[in-house]
C-alpha cells in the first residue's frame, strides 16, 4: 500500500514537471512568435509610414536603357544607334535597391504617363544621410527576376509577354546623397533578341499548303545567373522551347523570341515547327557559325532567314530592315 502512495506520488511530482517544461516552451514559443510579429509590424508600419512626397530622404530616379544622358527616341527612330536613348514606356516598372541599407531599403518605381517621372509603386527608398550609399536596379520588377538572376519565361507571344524576357539590370557606385536626392541609372540588355522569317518555300509546298504552327524557338536554358563582370550566363544547360511572338508585315511572317545568350551546340535545336498539321521539321545549329562558334552576345538582335522545303529547314544569318518591337530591330546591332 506503502509502495502504490510512493508510486502515485511519483508520476504526480513527473507530471507536474512535465506541465511546467511545456508551459516554459509555449511560453517561449510564444514570445519568439510575438518578437517576430513585432518586427513585421515594425518594418511594414515603416513602409506605412514613408511618403516619398514629403520625406527629404526619398530616393528619387531616373532611368533609361544604355548610355546617359540621351535624346529620348523610340527604338528604331534614329539613323545610328549612339544617337538613340533606349527608353522605358509609360506603366514600366523597376525594382531598386539601397544595398547599404536594412530598412526602407528597396521600392518598386512606376514610369508615369508623361514617361518621364518614376514614382514609387510599392515599398520604400531612402537615402543613408552621413554614410554612403550604393543602389542596384533591375527590369522586369517580378518574381523571376532579381539583380543576380532571372528566370527566363516561356511565352513570349504578346508585346507584352516579350517585354517581360528582357531582362537589364543597373547599378551605381558607392555614393552620397546628391543635393537633389536623384540617381540615374542607366540600364543595360542581358539577353539576347532572335527574330526568324519565313522568307522562302520549297516548290514543295505550293501556296494553298504554307501553313506553319507550333513554333519554338529554342533557348540554351531558362535558369540565368551572372559572371564576376556582371554577364549572363547559363545555371544550367537546359534547351528549352519558347512560344515566340508572331508578326506579319508586309507579308512577311516572323518569329521573335529573347533567349540566354551564348553558343549552341551542334545538335542543338534552334526552332521546331509543324508544316500544314503534319510535318514536325527541327532547325539544328550545326552549321551555323553565328551559334556555334561565336555564340549569340547579350544586347544584341538577331535575325534569321528560313527555308522551309520538305523535311528540310534552311537557317541563313542575314540583314534585315526594321522591324516593329521593344528592341531596335536591325540585325546584329548592339543595344547597349
Amino acid at each position: 500500500m506503502k509502495n502504490s502512495i510512493k508510486r502515485i506520488q511519483s508520476e504526480s511530482m513527473l507530471s507536474t514537471l512535465l506541465s511546467a517544461r511545456i508551459l516554459r516552451k509555449a511560453n517561449t514559443y510564444r514570445y519568439i512568435t510575438l518578437a517576430a510579429m513585432a518586427l513585421t509590424f515594425a518594418a511594414c508600419s515603416q513602409d506605412e509610414d514613408f511618403d516619398p512626397q514629403t520625406d527629404s530622404d526619398a530616393v528619387h530616379i531616373n532611368a533609361t536603357i544604355g548610355i546617359l544622358p540621351q535624346t529620348r527616341l523610340a527604338y528604331g527612330d534614329g539613323d545610328v544607334y549612339g544617337e538613340e536613348a533606349t527608353t522605358f514606356t509609360e506603366g514600366d516598372q523597376i525594382r531598386v535597391q539601397n544595398t547599404k541599407r536594412t530598412t526602407k531599403n528597396i521600392a518598386t518605381y512606376k514610369l508615369d504617363a508623361d514617361e518621364k517621372t518614376w514614382t514609387i509603386a510599392d515599398g520604400a527608398l531612402v537615402w543613408n544621410g552621413s554614410s554612403t550609399n550604393q543602389f542596384q536596379a533591375w527590369y522586369p520588377a517580378n518574381e523571376k527576376a532579381s539583380y543576380g538572376s532571372f528566370k527566363l519565361p516561356t511565352d513570349q507571344s504578346s508585346d507584352v509577354l516579350l517585354a517581360a524576357a528582357d531582362w537589364m539590370t543597373a547599378s551605381t557606385d558607392e555614393m552620397a546623397k546628391p543635393t537633389d536626392g536623384t540617381i540615374n541609372l542607366a540600364f543595360r540588355h542581358l539577353l539576347t533578341m532572335v527574330t526568324i522569317k519565313i522568307s522562302m518555300w520549297g516548290t514543295e509546298y505550293p501556296a494553298t499548303e504554307q501553313s506553319i504552327s507550333d513554333v519554338k524557338i529554342h533557348t540554351i536554358t531558362t535558369s540565368i545567373g551572372k559572371d564576376n563582370e556582371g554577364n549572363a550566363v547559363n545555371n544550367d544547360k537546359s534547351s528549352t522551347g519558347i512560344t515566340p511572338l508572331y508578326k506579319q508585315v508586309s507579308g512577311t511572317i516572323s518569329y521573335t523570341a529573347i533567349v540566354c545568350p551564348g553558343k549552341y551546340a551542334g545538335d542543338d535545336e534552334v526552332m521546331t515547327l509543324t508544316v500544314n498539321d503534319q510535318d514536325n521539321l527541327t532547325v539544328f545549329a550545326l552549321g551555323n557559325k553565328e551559334l556555334t562558334d561565336y555564340g549569340l552576345q547579350p544586347g544584341k538582335h538577331y535575325t534569321f532567314h528560313l527555308k522551309v522545303g520538305k523535311n528540310k529547314l534552311t537557317l541563313i544569318h542575314t540583314t534585315t530592315d526594321n522591324l516593329p518591337g521593344r528592341w531596335k530591330n536591325d540585325s546584329e546591332v548592339d543595344l547597349n
